[in-house]
């Protein structure tokens, strides 16, 4: 009898320790970046993103909230912390084995923008490493694609918000963003970006939802891969990619579904 009561014991022991490992509390982690998440005008979070996250949690019964805080943080907390969901990331090969790269949301394509009348000239990287300063966003990728290519006269703030208005400011010489995003900053009656204009366009990126390493069960990461591999074989993802395409549309912005991604670009 005391046998069976040690195994049952025992037993219960490995399936509680599983099931936390599954249904652990996670730090869902986004950031204010149009179109994969940002506020609407009734103040809630919405985007494409989100919508695929939240189809990922129904589909596996996670019910933790999604928070919003700066890219930098974000970024923290995706680096340093077990347990952390966070989008959208671009992949990049130094970023690479830092975390686990759960699926494709967007591919984005980068440019350095200038103000209207500026004597600026950028046909390469080169050009641009000459500048006085270029505004990015900290601790994203397009602070980490220009420090990977040896700029030094990066001017780094929390938001991207910031960014623009220094540029409208003149307080930096250009920025380094995404049309799509820029054009959402744009759209705020207090920003005034007519004089704002791409001046030389780098290339193309992917977007994912990660998951921290550190610490991390790997039954979580699993589960999360599979309900996203599900979504992206049984059609659920391009529903999701199609219904934002029409929302763009509607807004005055350019974007198409194609091999599996939302591209924040108009198809030619």
């Amino acid at each position: 009898m005391k046998k069976i009561n040690y195994l049952i014991l025992l037993l219960l022991i490995v399936n509680l320790g599983t099931a936390g490992a599954v249904n652990s509390e996670l730090l869902i982690n986004t950031l204010e970046e149009f179109p994969g998440s940002f506020t609407d005008s009734s103040g809630r979070l919405t985007g494409i993103s989100v919508d695929v996250v939240r189809e990922i949690q129904r589909r596996i019964g996670n019910t933790d909230p999604i928070r919003k805080y700066p890219w930098a943080r974000t970024y923290r907390n995706a680096l340093k912390q077990p347990n952390v969901v966070a989008f959208t990331a671009t992949r990049t090969k130094e970023r690479e084995n830092k975390f686990h790269w759960i699926t494709r949301i967007t591919r984005i394509r980068y440019s350095f923008f200038i103000r209207k009348g500026a004597s600026i000239s950028i046909t390469t990287l080169d050009d641009a490493k000459s500048l006085k300063s270029i505004g990015v966003m900290r601790s994203s990728v397009w602070e980490q694609l220009l420090e990977s290519k040896g700029f030094a006269n990066l001017d780094p703030v929390s938001t991207h918000e910031l960014n623009v208005k220094k540029l409208i400011g003149n307080r930096v010489s250009a920025m380094y963003f995404a049309s799509a995003g820029l054009l959402n900053v744009c759209r705020k009656p207090e920003m005034d970006c007519n004089d704002i204009y791409p001046i030389f366009t780098t290339n193309t990126v992917e977007s994912y939802i990660i998951i921290s390493k550190n610490g991390t069960p790997m039954t979580m990461v699993n589960q999360w891969k599979k309900a996203a591999e599900e979504i992206k074989n049984d059609g659920t993802f391009e529903a999701i990619a199609l219904k934002w395409v029409r929302y763009m549309e509607l807004n005055g912005f350019g974007s198409h579904y194609s091999d599996g991604a939302f591209n924040l670009w108009r198809k030619k």
